[in-house]
């Protein structure tokens, strides 16, 4: 078996998000192509949201003897702390604080037994970047220490939509996407991005989606949780404010139970998580007279989401509304279409998220301006809520590139041309 070390400081510490999902996803698509997947990442300095998360990674979890700290260890202690900022700023040094390099990555050139602690050779590193830089630094100093190549997948765009790098980010990064092996995006859009805006991407960037367990598609459409009640889901990020909400589709259930009585109480938006916007969207159903149509719950693990999505009528997915985030599609997106059962967007039209959900058949999308719109579309659910497998047809072949299996090959293929590279370029 070859050996795949994935690079995450802050991993499986936000539960079962879609770092979470991509990691187990990995780990079990790869094993049947012969690839062995671990994990490195931080010690663990405070709680984490769900443990049962990395419990249910399939391969070794190595946890560093420190944590994500940017201060040398003799000085990571409470008082001495400022003084050292104050030390770095006064010899122009302030880079020591705030580089990406400066925090995990620098920590671990301190492991004198790195190669040990990774669990022996390890053939490709593939360094996760949800926006930040931190596993893009750690990368680059574990594939010299240890004398492999390594891959940087984006999972969000960096910077994040409307924010800026500083010149020692701007380093970082680009000196990981120019000695990378490889870089894979989450999104056709970012890789296009990534090429277009950097000549040393040309030739080396991929779009791998998200993906779906194969077990999970089932061609027979599940009963209605409750005989009677048209029942939506949501259960993804949802922070709230002017980022991810459910403001507009619960605005959308107070109006359809005012245009026909009848609906009230029966259509019902179920809501899991802990994030504000869960909350917030419980508040705003009890400002329109309308509570009952929004139901809120804690996060649950993985497992127990998938069976939440298997008893509801229809599948929710909300993007951020500020047209900067075009580039991302929700990670809960492929997660719902294995179901076979209508998903409705919130989103803008236009982005590749939508596209995904059309090409699927199952789609129904409205923006987050456009309430009298996701009522039509509420309603019709409604009425529709009898026979909504013969309404929303899936197109499986389209569906089933989404895949783990169909995942696990590619990046098999991926991984495997790095190698063989890799191996010609040290022979040579």
């Amino acid at each position: 078996m070859r050996s795949l070390l994935l690079v995450d400081h802050s991993a499986f510490v936000d539960g079962w998000l879609c770092q979470t999902e991509r990691m187990l996803e990995l780990s079990l698509g790869l094993r049947k192509w012969g690839w062995e997947c671990s994990v490195l990442t931080s010690k663990r300095n405070g709680p984490v949201l769900e443990p049962s998360a990395e419990k249910a990674f399939p391969g070794r979890v190595i946890h560093t003897p420190f944590g994500i700290s940017p201060y040398p260890r003799r000085v990571d202690r409470r008082g001495l702390r400022a003084l050292w900022r104050l030390a770095c700023g006064a010899i122009g040094m302030s880079r020591l604080v705030h580089a990406p390099e400066a925090g995990w990555g620098r920590r671990l050139k301190q492991c004198p037994n790195l190669q040990e602690m990774c669990g022996g050779k390890v053939d490709v590193l593939w360094a996760i970047c949800p926006g930040t830089l931190q596993n893009i630094a750690a990368a680059s100093e574990l594939a010299t220490r240890l004398s492999c190549p390594y891959v940087i997948e984006f999972q969000d765009p960096c910077p994040y939509p409307r924010q800026k790098l500083t010149r020692f980010e701007e380093r970082t990064l680009y000196a990981g996407l120019e000695s990378c092996a490889a870089i894979v995006t989450t999104t056709e859009s970012y890789a296009g991005h990534l090429s277009n805006q950097h000549n040393c991407c040309w030739g080396k960037t991929t779009a791998v989606y998200l993906s779906f367990d194969d077990a999970w598609v089932s061609r027979q459409f599940p009963k209605s949780r409750q005989p009677g009640m048209l029942t939506l889901i949501h259960a993804g990020s949802l922070p709230g404010g002017k980022m991810r909400n459910a403001i507009s589709l619960t605005k959308a259930l107070a109006r359809a139970a005012e245009l026909e009585p009848a609906t009230k109480g029966k259509i019902q938006l179920r809501l899991f998580g802990n994030c504000s916007g869960v909350q917030e969207a419980a508040d705003w159903a009890e400002a329109l007279d309308n509570p009952e149509s929004v139901t809120t719950y804690p996060a649950i693990s993985s497992h127990e989401v998938h069976e939440e999505m298997g008893r509801s009528d229809v599948l929710v997915v909300i993007k951020h509304p500020d047209p900067a985030y075009r580039m991302q599609i929700p990670g809960k997106l492929f997660q719902y279409l294995p179901f076979g059962k209508p998903i409705l967007g919130i989103m803008e039209t236009g982005g590749e998220a939508a596209d995904v959900l059309q090409k699927s058949g199952l789609g129904i999308i409205s923006s987050h301006e456009e309430v009298d719109l996701t009522t039509r579309q509420l309603l019709e659910l409604w009425r529709d809520r009898e026979r909504l497998a013969e309404v929303y047809r899936a197109d499986w072949d389209y569906i089933m590139q989404f895949s783990r299996s169909h995942m696990a090959q590619k990046v098999s293929h991926l991984l495997d041309s790095i190698v063989t590279r890799n191996t010609s370029l040290q022979e040579s």
